[in-house]
């Protein structure tokens, strides 16, 4: 209750401070300020969505923060805050390292796929598709080094766990399978750029865009081999 005031007693009323330094971390200021209202500090607790980084001890009806705590001490008890700013935007940097992540793995899947399928295409009928593999095989090395090299730029560790198992063995299935999995990766692509958008990486969200819209063209070319 008590933040609530001083919330409203901040918005409503102009206050002149000295500076009194309380411990290492934080600073008091010495205000005269007029008498607060708790429920419009409430109110403007929530439409300023300080609930996206804080939580309130003892009231239970405010959303949570989305990401992991971090504790701080302050003034009156600790707060709860998210672990980083990226970009002046509150963000995880875990989040966005796992997605870059459990990405690279997915793209070191495919072009290991796509390598194996080629190699067991067989007859004329289906060179289109073992060639279209091939060249994709390259398509998906490079968006792997891309991923790989943005995680140590955000500060993270590539780390990769591929799934090893066997494709199919007709091309139909493997086109059929192949199809749905890109699909998967636009929808991963579009939510990395979402993310790389929050933290301010510009270069980084129009990346992921750009390969985002690289699996769909896979994608569509395989559903038209499908026929």
């Amino acid at each position: 209750m008590w933040l609530y005031l001083l919330l409203s007693l901040l918005l409503l009323a102009p206050a002149a401070a000295s500076p009194a330094e309380v411990d290492d971390d934080f600073e008091v200021l010495n205000l005269t300020m007029p008498r607060g209202e708790a429920e419009r500090g409430r109110a403007a607790f929530v439409r300023l969505h300080c609930t996206s980084c804080h939580i309130v001890s003892g009231d239970e009806s405010l959303p949570a923060p989305v990401f992991g705590p971090v504790e701080r001490r302050r003034l009156g008890g600790p707060v709860t805050l998210k672990p980083i700013l990226l970009g002046g935007t509150h963000m995880s940097a875990e989040q966005l390292v796992a997605g870059l992540n459990d990405q690279l793995s997915r793209e070191v899947t495919t072009f290991l796929r796509y390598m194996l399928q080629a190699a067991a295409i067989k007859g004329a009928e289906h060179e289109s598709v073992r060639q279209m593999y091939l060249d994709e095989v390259l398509d998906e090395v490079g968006h792997a080094q891309y991923l790989a090299h943005q995680i140590v730029l955000v500060g993270g560790t590539p780390r990769l766990a591929p799934d090893l198992t066997p494709p199919p063995s007709s091309v139909a299935e493997m086109l059929r399978a192949d199809a749905q999995e890109e699909a998967t990766d636009v929808k991963n692509y579009v939510e990395l750029a979402a993310l790389a958008e929050q933290s301010g990486l510009v270069a980084l969200k129009i990346a992921m865009e750009e390969q985002a819209a690289d699996e769909d063209r896979h994608g569509q070319e395989m559903r038209r081999l499908l026929g």
